[in-house]
């Protein structure tokens, strides 16, 4: 599973990005979201 840390790096470049490359992980992708 891909650190918080990835994940705030992929959301400061394109959220919408995050989403795409990682279809598989929306729940890390909304709780960071939110």
């Amino acid at each position: 599973m891909i650190s918080k840390f990835s994940v705030l790096s992929f959301l400061s470049k394109n959220s919408f990005e995050l989403i795409s490359v990682h279809p598989e992980t929306p729940d890390v992708t909304l709780e960071v979201l939110s």
